[in-house]
């Protein structure tokens, strides 16, 4: 198994601990996927002060969220996302010296994952458990082959966001079906046969993983809803986008008519 240290979620390319557990303590977080649906949203509102994001794999081209996250070697993922100092990069420990791939030049940059900005590392394990999914330390995304295969980002986002503290999460872009010969991503994407029939094998372990794990989930806590009422991935109660937007802000002040005047004098003038 690989890059499991144990008690140790999040550390610099160095394996200095980075203590950010529970840095978003009980707040909401969407986490964008990259399914064909997530074109059909007015994602602007995920702009809005007080809304956080999660991106994963190359979701950035058609949203740029706060914090992303990968499984797979670097340079599968837009140069844009490793030099943006605004996204906050979670990538398995791992990859610290991997290259990555300039997508404009269409070659290889001299740039590897520890020259870029923002980046925290995490540990992984290659053996799903449903009973210590959440509990234990490193982030489980699956399974090796010989533990029975299928491994996602998507398991790993859900754990990077619960270890963050998050115990609302709104799937956004999240369709968990491929076609051939469909459009099956958010941007011109082609995909072979063989990658159709594996992404849906994987989505299908996915669901009987998940079904498993959302009492547990629930017990601890943590609540997941999906925007998309025609997913396949049906696992999570469905929710109207403009309802989990209104829900996320729904303590958060309107910073349109937040007052600033006089905060400077007030204890003074209170006196």
């Amino acid at each position: 198994m690989i890059e499991d240290e144990g008690d140790l979620t999040f550390s610099t390319g160095e394996k200095v601990p980075i203590n950010i557990e529970n840095l978003y303590r009980g707040h909401t977080c969407f986490l964008v996927v990259s399914g064909p649906s997530l074109a059909t949203y007015d994602l602007t509102q995920l702009k809005q002060p007080g809304i956080i994001t999660l991106g994963v794999n190359n979701s950035p081209k058609v949203f740029r969220p706060n914090m992303w996250t990968c499984v797979d070697d670097p340079e599968k993922f837009m140069i844009s996302i490793w030099k943006d100092p605004s996204i906050m990069k979670f990538v398995p420990f791992g990859k610290y010296n991997k290259p990555i791939f300039d997508n404009i030049k269409w070659e290889m940059s001299n740039l590897t994952v520890k020259d870029c900005p923002n980046v925290i590392h995490y540990f992984r394990n290659e053996h799903f458990n449903a009973e210590t999914f959440l509990t234990q330390k490193t982030v489980n995304w699956g399974s090796h082959k010989k533990f029975g295969g299928k491994r996602s980002v998507f398991m790993a986002a859900i754990k990077i966001l619960y270890v963050l503290g998050f115990r609302r999460i709104f799937l956004v872009g999240c369709d968990f079906k491929m076609e051939k010969g469909k459009e099956n991503y958010a941007w011109k994407q082609d995909r072979h046969d063989g990658s159709v029939k594996g992404n849906n094998s994987t989505y299908n372990e996915m669901k009987t993983r998940f079904t498993t794990m959302r009492p547990m989930f629930e017990d601890a806590g943590l609540f997941i809803y999906n925007c998309n009422p025609n997913s396949e991935f049906k696992v999570f109660s469905t929710i109207n986008y403009d309802t989990a937007i209104k829900l996320a802000l729904a303590e958060f002040p309107d910073t349109l008519t937040e007052k600033a005047e006089g905060m400077y004098e007030r204890k003074s003038l209170e006196k």
